[in-house]
Order: structure tokens, then C-alpha cells, then sequence
């Protein structure tokens, strides 16, 4: 989409773009950017940090959790080797 110049009435050009042959009016005019697309990134950009971010703590939570099934498998696995122990020395 084009950038639109607005005048004050009486000052320069009315109205007009500034793709007609790069005119840029008469100085004081406001120009109108269209952010459209650029704030559709930006709200783009802070979905995917926002995933990325809840990724992270998933992959968080998944490692604590598998480090904590591992030290019960480990004492679990001591345990039965001490019942083993005292098993054979009762037979």
C-alpha cells in the first residue's frame, strides 16, 4: 500500500501518494504509513517466543522429571540387590 500525504487545507497538495513520482508535498504534511503487515510480524514474532518459551519450561519439566524416575529406579534397583544379598544368606 502506498504512503498517503495529508495537507492542511490551503497548504501544498490536498492529497496524494507518495508513489506519483516521488512529489513529496509541500513540507509540513503528515504522512500515513500503513503498519499492517509489520504489526501482524510483530504479533507473529511474540507467538512464536511465547511457544518457544513454553517449550523450554516443557523440556524443563520433562528432564526434572526423568531425572526423578531415574533416582527411584536407582534405589529401587539397590534395594533389590540388598534383598538378594540377604536372601542368599538365608538359604
Amino acid at each position: 500500500m502506498p504512503l498517503k500525504v495529508l495537507c492542511r487545507p490551503g497548504e501544498g497538495r490536498q492529497r496524494g501518494t507518495l508513489d506519483d513520482g516521488g512529489s513529496r508535498g509541500c513540507g509540513r504534511c503528515l504522512q500515513v504509513v500503513d503498519t499492517t503487515e509489520r504489526d501482524r510480524a510483530l504479533a507473529e514474532l511474540d507467538r512464536e517466543r511465547d511457544a518457544r518459551r513454553t517449550a523450554e519450561l516443557d523440556a524443563a519439566k520433562a528432564r526434572v522429571s526423568h531425572q526423578l524416575v531415574l533416582n527411584e529406579c536407582n534405589q529401587l534397583r539397590q534395594e533389590l540387590e540388598r534383598q538378594q544379598q540377604q536372601l542368599d544368606l538365608l538359604r
